[in-house]
């Protein structure tokens, strides 16, 4: 479970727990003198929680888990993108005849901007392209709207 717990002096920290998120809350309010709120929870694994780490580097506090207070943090916790699964939790197969491969080669769309607008690694984009995997529900749906419909849930999932 990654969790987003934020400080009164607006500090955020972005932690992963595999127990009690409520119990993590307590031990970390322990040790913290400010007041602390626990803003949301969701599913995820620790190289999820790396990843957003990663995604929000800029606005780090030294070398910890606590974030400097930024809109861009507080929107991804309202409406968290999805981060590829460092465990498929779910058995797909992958569509041989991906339409969004050729899309990218149609449109002459750039896969390094393409990735970061859809907030994704490019390494996972490609496996996208290359057919040796399947986007998760959510990505799926992001990259319909993201293609203005021209790519549909079918081209991605092949159900």
């Amino acid at each position: 479970m990654i969790y987003f717990i934020q400080s009164e002096t607006g500090h955020i920290k972005i932690g992963y727990s595999k127990n009690n998120v409520n119990g993590r809350l307590t031990s970390i309010q322990a040790g913290n003198p400010f007041k602390l709120k626990l803003l949301k929870t969701i599913d995820g694994d620790p190289q999820q929680e790396s990843l957003i780490h990663n995604k929000f580097k800029k606005f780090r506090v030294r070398k910890s888990e606590w974030f400097n207070f930024d809109e861009k943090i507080l929107e991804f916790i309202s409406n968290p993108y999805f981060i590829p699964p460092s465990k498929p939790n779910q058995k797909r197969t992958p569509n041989k005849n991906n339409k969004l491969n050729e899309y990218f080669i149609l449109k002459n769309i750039d896969k390094n901007h393409a990735a970061k607008e859809l907030t994704i690694t490019k390494a996972y984009l490609y496996e996208i392209l290359g057919g040796r995997t399947v986007p998760g529900r959510v990505l799926a749906q992001r990259i319909v709207k993201w293609s203005n419909g021209d790519i549909r849930f079918d081209d991605l999932w092949g159900e």
